[in-house]
């Protein structure tokens, strides 16, 4: 009596046909484990117009006050409105520092770091007729002070110097009576540049099962993603004994923000194994993780050798 061993027609790559005996034509399927970060930068952006090609934020922000006022002839009536006269308004002067932090411990806000802005100046007191000259002093910005903004920290009607420095004349010393030659210096510490290898340290990881590997690039924004990405293949239906070779099927394509481009194939090459049993499991392999790009596993292709 003959026997007889039912044979599969099974598809390999491209339009290439094999046979193969048992339960039918072998099986893949693929389970991913990934790991992902979204990356931000912290602090203070560079001034519109004056920016990096690749924008940057700075994590120290430093206003300085200096310069004094210069005379001016104003008219005024005395407080008891019994005399007018002319007077001069006086020297007044711009002197402090301040500073202002990004708290990378605290989700990246923006706080008041230490120092005070003080206008200093002299005034005439009318009280009595006397004419005296009185000091007075004016704090203009201190921790009570709003904290600037990330994106609008420099105020209209600035004089850029760099894109680091803004000059603003007068400052937050508004009102004054004279000719204002006063002037406030708010410049970004450009050793406290936040890097994206120092947002990459600090950002927290997300476990998935995703099946790409994803390293976006920046263009004009100031966050990106970062996922690592590892696959295993699960072959069945196999006889033991059998000779097989398989290969991933990959393909990648561009992940700059803003402008992702189309897939292509990636090349990979044939794996070969015998089998000792019904099923084989390969990985797991890490996926290709290159900046400005994204990788990702779709099929496998499997043949009988």
């Amino acid at each position: 009596m003959a026997l007889y061993m039912l044979q599969h027609c099974c598809q390999g790559e491209g339009s290439t046909e094999y046979s193969h005996p048992g339960c039918g034509c072998p099986q893949w399927g693929i389970d991913c484990s990934s790991s992902e970060k979204v990356v931000s930068l912290c602090g203070w952006e560079e001034v519109d117009g004056y920016k990096s090609p690749l924008p940057k934020k700075y994590k120290t922000l430093t206003i300085v006050a200096s310069g004094e006022s210069e005379s001016q002839e104003v008219s005024f009536y005395c407080a008891d409105g019994a005399d007018f006269w002319t007077r001069k308004t006086y020297t007044a002067t711009a002197t402090g520092s301040i500073t202002y932090n990004a708290n990378l411990l605290s989700g990246c806000t923006l706080e008041y770091g230490s120092g005070e802005l003080v206008d200093e100046w002299i005034w005439r007191h009318c009280n009595d007729g006397n004419k005296n000259e009185i000091p007075g002093q004016t704090t203009c910005r201190d921790a009570s002070s709003p904290v600037p903004t990330a994106s609008g920290w420099w105020a209209s009607n600035t004089t850029v110097n760099s894109g680091l420095e803004v000059v603003k004349s007068g400052g937050c010393f508004s009102g004054a009576t004279y000719i204002d030659n006063r002037i406030t210096t708010w410049t970004l510490d450009d050793e406290s540049e936040d890097t994206e290898e120092d947002a990459l340290a600090r950002a927290s990881s997300t476990s998935g099962t995703s099946c790409s590997s994803l390293w976006e690039k920046r263009s004009t924004g100031y966050s990106f993603i970062k996922r690592e990405s590892e696959y295993t293949i699960n072959l069945s239906a196999l006889v033991d004994g059998f000779s097989y070779r398989f290969k991933p099927v990959i393909q990648r394509r561009t992940a700059v923000i803003g402008s992702y481009g189309g897939w292509t194939d990636v090349v990979t090459g044939w794996q070969s194994f015998t089998a000792s049993g019904t099923t084989h499991t390969v990985g797991p392999v890490s996926l290709p993780h290159l900046e400005g790009y994204e990788y990702k596993i779709v099929s496998v292709i499997i043949e009988r050798t």
